[in-house]
């Protein structure tokens, strides 16, 4: 994987050479510091031990958090080219009808999402960011006679940090 993309990597720098020389582009984006940061962000998200150092952060992160799940990492089982963790398939979070079904509330589920991130954002200052459908899972629990749920999060190859000085710029508004 890493060939193919060090290949990639090169094209994409050649077709940037060639957006460089086109005034109105050249004068809006700083291309080359996009492509670094793209090339940084694409490397780290290749590195399964820092994803598994992630996973474990956001695992300490919500630990008190009954409705939210983050697969346990198996160290022993882990390197930098293979991430093994604890199973937590369930229903992926764009099925509605898949986990309405078994009387879990889309409006509770997109209110646990929503203090997942001001969460992350506003308090953690650590968050996902890699926030699509394939990531997000429900995992609905019946317990005396009640439905509750976990949100069930994986992928963590992709994460930001905010500086306490942005967090209070942004609660600050």
């Amino acid at each position: 994987i890493e060939s193919i993309v060090a290949v990639d990597l090169a094209a994409l720098r050649s077709v940037m050479g060639w957006l460089k020389r086109y005034g109105p582009i050249r004068r809006r984006a700083d291309l080359d510091q996009l492509f670094d940061e793209f090339r940084r962000i694409l490397y780290e998200e290749l590195d399964y031990l820092a994803e598994g150092r992630n996973a474990e952060r956001f695992a300490a992160d919500f630990k008190g958090w009954r409705d939210i799940r983050i697969p346990q990492i198996h160290w022993e089982l882990t390197t930098r080219r293979m991430l093994t963790m604890e199973d937590i398939g369930a229903i992926k979070i764009g099925d509605v009808a898949g986990y309405t079904s078994h009387g879990v509330a889309a409006s509770g589920v997109a209110q646990t999402v929503f203090r997942f991130y001001l969460q992350q954002i506003f308090v953690n200052g650590f968050f996902h960011a890699d926030p699509h459908s394939g990531n997000f899972f429900i995992e609905p629990k019946k317990a005396d006679g009640l439905t509750t749920y976990t949100l069930n999060v994986i992928d963590f190859g992709m994460v930001g940090s905010i500086s306490s000085q942005l967090k209070a710029q942004l609660r600050d508004g």
